[in-house]
């Protein structure tokens, strides 16, 4: 392929097509984890593609409209989180 990474990334998505395809209506739960083990940025940055569009496809299939919200989290130090359970 000439693009291979992009090539990867239409056929994970019509697998995952596939697959909501036929557990439609029987209740499997299905989730999504995309990880690069690459040393190389443009398959690294395949995978938050990757990502982002399985999320979108296995969202849509619910049938009713989705946004996503991004929530900044402030990481607590080992120090007060040692401190928190002490009290």
């Amino acid at each position: 392929a000439e693009k291979p990474i992009e090539a990867s990334i239409e056929m994970l998505c019509d697998i995952l097509r596939t697959i909501l395809t036929e557990c439609a209506g029987i209740g499997v739960p299905l989730g999504i984890s995309c990880e690069s083990v690459s040393i190389f940025k443009a398959e690294i940055d395949g995978v938050h593609e990757l990502f982002r569009r399985l999320q979108g496809i296995l969202l849509d299939t619910r049938g009713s409209p989705w946004k996503v919200q991004w929530v900044e989290v402030v990481p607590v130090s080992r120090a007060e989180s040692s401190s928190d359970n002490e009290n």
